[in-house]
């Protein structure tokens, strides 16, 4: 027991700069004894959504991603930053996993809390599942028993223990049982926990998981993910059903000396903005020609118009008052050999400001963070009945296609309409199985609308496409996620996106796989972390190791981009 209120003290005094009640928390040692599974889970909550929704997302995930683009150091540039890693390895573990491991810890044995366990193993699952997303093999349960020499796991067994886990966790859920008294993740109206709610995440959790490894082999386990997919679907109604039904987090937007509990992208994008003027991150050019020329109403809400004056210089920018996107390229153009440039550089010495700022909400102080969506989970759906799997549901992939395009919308039901849905549903490449239509009314061509700059990449659906437009409505339900939309990335290498053009060639041009392990595990579990990736990650091409180029599982080769004169594929 001593063992295990230690490694609870220091879990939650790593978490004392988040609120005073922290700090108070630390100073009383009677408290320390048993601290409240309510307290634990709302800090391995916090601790998760500080990560998962801080700089982690910002700096790395954004440009990875490019729904959001950020413009800081290495990051952009598809490099690393070794006390960066550092601090991501000791969030996700400490500051985020190991609340939920304390509650297991100190809980499991006493039958009056035997449903609270069964959640924080919900919880702890989804939080396993991912760090393997960013990592590739970690280690499962002894890396939380305070052993920094801890044996890894090979991401097929994380997989398969993840699936079974859940299962067991939701199966045995008391819908009568006890719940945590306050409960920030899967609240009920009275602000305790849901149990249903509960059940429902870990079941639509495993379907997420299992449509992870559904590539043939050897990128995935189809095998073992269609039988996961079948036992979702046969108990389909343990899904998320409604927009009610998402899993989320809300920070309460107090900034304090202390520390207060607020939006990272807010502190760093609206409350110091001034301090960051020059890396302020901004709306995606992908973003831009995935939606505008589709007429998609969440733009508005995903973005806000270029400003019509800059606070820096007071001059007027270029695209003042238009939704106008920032590239992932680092500086615009790095002079990529082969690219020939047919007119001027529109992003040449552009500012921060002469782009179009994400949208307000994301910059709200009290802003929620998503960690699993009732939209995504239809297009998981989708994506399972389009392989022919789930025959046991009456619905086809076209329905879970539509619902979770309305699902997504609905999460904006304040400022979009229904009118407003309709008419998208309707529009060519959005509606099932239609192709885009790149001519407007006179016939005139407006393909470019649908294109990056450089007219590399494109958001342009053929006819019966629906692998596409599934993953790319998939990819847009998901904005400030970065972590599940680089996942999704990786996982289908099926939408057009601007390659990294930082003077870079060959593989370089494209997205990493993977974050490299920290100093502080190669350092100190030097057997166990060099086992890992020299026996658990397979060597790809020229890259082996430790290295952000060599593929996970799960993932998918990354494709070439055609046209970039003699593209190198990813091998």
């Amino acid at each position: 027991m001593k063992k295990i209120i230690l490694i609870a003290a220091a879990s939650l005094m790593l978490l004392s700069s988040c609120t005073k009640g922290f700090e108070e928390l630390g100073r009383n040692p009677n408290a320390m004894d048993r601290p409240t599974p309510e307290l634990l889970l709302n800090s391995s909550v916090r601790g998760a959504m500080n990560f998962y929704g801080g700089d982690f997302n910002r700096v790395a995930m954004f440009n990875y991603t490019q729904m959001f683009v950020a413009f800081q150091g290495r990051f952009q540039r598809y490099s690393e930053d070794p006390q960066v890693l550092v601090n991501y390895w000791r969030d996700a573990y400490l500051r985020a996993l190991m609340p939920a491991q304390n509650i297991i810890d100190i809980y499991a044995d006493d039958p009056a809390y035997s449903n609270r366990v069964l959640m924080a193993r919900i919880w702890k699952c989804y939080l396993l599942s991912q760090m393997t997303a960013i990592w590739g093999p970690i280690p499962y349960e002894t890396g939380l028993a305070g052993d920094i020499t801890t044996p890894y796991n090979r991401e097929q067994d994380i997989y398969y223990m993840l699936f079974d886990d859940l299962k067991n966790a939701a199966d045995a859920l008391d819908m009568d049982g006890d719940v945590f008294g306050t409960d920030m993740l899967l609240p009920s109206a009275a602000g305790t926990s849901d149990i249903l709610k509960w059940k429902k995440f870990a079941y639509s959790l495993r379907l997420r998981l299992a449509m992870r490894i559904s590539n043939p082999s050897p990128n995935g386990d189809p095998v073992k993910a269609k039988e996961v997919v079948e036992d979702v679907f046969a108990n389909e109604e343990f899904t998320m059903s409604s927009d009610d039904d998402c899993v989320t987090g809300r920070w309460g937007g107090l900034i304090s000396a202390e520390g207060g509990d607020y939006n990272p992208l807010y502190y760093y994008a609206v409350y110091e903005k001034q301090k960051n003027i020059g890396t302020l991150p901004a709306f995606g050019e992908t973003g831009v020609y995935h939606m505008k020329p589709y007429n998609d109403p969440r733009l508005p809400v995903y973005a806000q118009p270029v400003v019509s004056v800059k606070e820096s210089d007071g001059t007027v920018p270029a695209h003042a008052g238009e939704y106008f996107g920032d590239t992932a390229s680092y500086g615009g153009y790095g002079g990529e050999s082969g690219i020939v440039l047919t007119g001027d550089n529109v992003h040449s010495a552009l500012t921060r400001e002469d782009y179009s700022p994400i949208g307000e909400r994301f910059l709200a102080p009290d802003a929620e963070f998503v960690f699993m969506s009732y939209a995504e989970c239809c297009f998981l759906k989708a994506e399972a009945r389009l392989k022919g799997w789930g025959a046991s549901s009456s619905k086809s992939a076209e329905d879970y296609y539509y619902e979770g395009i309305r699902a997504s919308m609905a999460h904006y039901s304040d400022v979009i309409t229904e009118d407003a849905v309709a008419a998208y549903l309707e529009t060519p490449g959005i509606k099932w199985g239609t192709a885009t239509k790149t001519t407007d009314e006179n016939g005139v061509d407006r393909s470019a609308e649908f294109k990056d700059w450089l007219g590399l990449c494109s958001s342009i659906v053929g006819t019966n496409d629906f692998q596409r437009q599934i993953i790319m409505q998939h990819w847009l339900a998901i904005p400030n996620q970065g972590l599940d939309m680089w996942t999704l990335l990786r996982r289908t290498q099926v939408l057009s996106f601007e390659p990294c053009f930082s003077g870079y060639e060959g593989f370089y041009k494209y997205l990493p796989y993977r974050l490299k392990y920290p100093t502080s595990e190669t350092q100190y579990n030097t057997a166990e972390c060099e086992k890992a990736y020299t026996e658990y990650l397979e060597p790809r091409g020229s890259f082996s190791g430790n290295d952000m180029y060599v593929k996970l599982w799960w993932a998918l080769p990354n494709n070439a981009i055609a046209a970039i004169p003699n593209p190198t594929p990813y091998l």
